[in-house]
């Protein structure tokens, strides 16, 4: 059985030298803990950061954020849920 979960959006935008990423969720009760990932060749992540869960129901909305980089970067978000199910959003591109 195909778990609900799914990313509904991931924007990604800079301001004040921060790179800002927002993402929302529907099933949000089923979440464990999200990875942020980050890469600068589109292939190969590393965690960036972990945000945890917040089990309230349906749609929820978070956020991330870290200063600026003077190259290309790309991020993902790997979402992981209570059943240990892995699902990822799609990819941004950030060039500051």
């Amino acid at each position: 059985v195909q778990s609900p979960l799914k990313f509904i959006q991931l924007k990604s935008e800079i301001s004040n030298n921060k790179v800002m990423l927002t993402w929302n969720i529907n099933a949000n009760e089923t979440v464990e803990i999200f990875e942020v990932e980050k890469s600068t060749d589109g292939k190969n992540f590393t965690v960036a950061a972990l945000v945890f869960g917040t089990d309230k129901t349906n749609i929820d909305q978070y956020m991330f954020y870290e200063k600026t980089v003077s190259f290309k970067v790309f991020y993902r978000i790997k979402l992981i849920n209570k059943n240990k199910e892995i699902e990822y959003s799609k990819t941004v591109e950030i060039n500051s």
